[in-house]
């Protein structure tokens, strides 16, 4: 059965933090009466070595976890990351210096293993498709999405790729 878990109070009193967690199951019925947790810096490195000590357990717990609700991470994430919130704070993030650098790494990673092999000329208006890894055909930047497409996966390559072969086809030499 489902639980959660509820933060009730928590605070600071002379360099100890303090809170006190209640789990509640689905029906109502507390799974346990709560607990109040007293720490301190002896407390927080105790801690840390029983997150090392014990990774494996806890990552096969949060798996189990993110199964069990995944509906309910789906609905938040979709809520979250539309809201003006979290585009602002991506703004600001792309910004900084670590986030132009990932930037950077993920388009690197996108396209380090693509060739760029013109089949054609370029036009006005025109997108460089690649019909595989290498090749690249340059078709109306409408009829390039027109179909959502991606060349790694293979996602609907075979229908974009006609569309293009179709145009190329059509043009004069």
């Amino acid at each position: 059965m489902k639980s959660k878990q509820f933060l009730l109070d928590s605070g600071n009193i002379n360099g100890y933090y303090w809170k006190i967690v209640v789990n509640i199951r689905e029906n109502g019925s507390f799974l346990n009466k709560g607990n109040i947790t007293l720490y301190g810096e002896k407390e927080k490195e105790y801690q840390k070595e029983y997150h090392k000590r014990n990774r494996e357990q806890r990552i096969t717990a949060m798996k189990i976890w993110r199964e069990e609700n995944s509906d309910h991470i789906n609905k938040y994430y979709k809520k979250h990351n539309k809201s003006d919130e979290a585009k602002e704070a991506r703004r600001k993030y792309r910004k900084t210096k670590k986030g132009i650098e990932n930037h950077r790494k993920d388009t690197a990673k996108r396209k380090k293993n693509f060739g760029f092999i013109a089949l054609n000329k370029p036009f006005s208006n025109s997108d460089a498709h690649h019909i595989d890894k290498q090749h690249v055909v340059y078709i109306p930047h409408d009829l390039h999405n027109s179909i959502s497409h991606c060349v790694e996966t293979g996602k609907n390559m075979e229908g974009i790729n006609q569309l293009a072969m179709m145009y190329i086809g059509k043009q004069p030499k």
